[in-house]
């Protein structure tokens, strides 16, 4: 069983970093796996593959800023702090822009799996955004 898990959780997350960036998860899905039932798999491993690549990639930016002010004492020591700001800030925006697609989609075929999917996709942009920005690597130490 964990097997056939972890096989489908890597099929699935390689369909998902083939796509097009604005493409949706939703669709991608129905795309992929025509059944109903897979389709709701679907969606499911894609939000978690990318809830567990959005850890990663937060945690590594967060770590990368903690170097930077140890490397630096000039370097703003809130920098990490507002970073974790910014982390439960999207963290609010997920919960509230997903709970409204839930909402709007109520009484469709969809209502169960727009929810999902909207995390899945939001989680894919806030991944993109945290690549674009870089790493927070330490900044050279000015001249004296």
């Amino acid at each position: 069983m964990r097997r056939a898990c972890a096989v489908a959780l890597v099929a699935t997350a390689a369909m998902m970093a083939s796509l097009p960036a604005m493409a949706g998860t939703l669709e991608a899905c129905r795309a992929a796996q025509p059944e109903a039932g897979n389709v709701a798999q679907c969606v499911q491993t894609a939000r978690k593959a990318a809830q567990a690549e959005l850890a990663w990639a937060e945690s590594t930016r967060r770590n990368a800023l903690r170097a930077r002010i140890t490397a630096n004492a000039g370097t703003d020591k809130g920098a990490a702090m507002a970073f974790d700001r910014t982390v439960r800030a999207h963290q609010l925006y997920r919960q509230a822009e997903c709970d409204l697609r839930r909402r709007l989609a109520r009484n469709t075929p969809d209502a169960d799996l727009a929810e999902g999917a909207c995390e899945a996709d939001l989680l894919r942009e806030r991944i993109g955004a945290l690549r674009e920005a870089g790493p927070a690597t330490p900044a050279p130490a000015a001249p004296n």
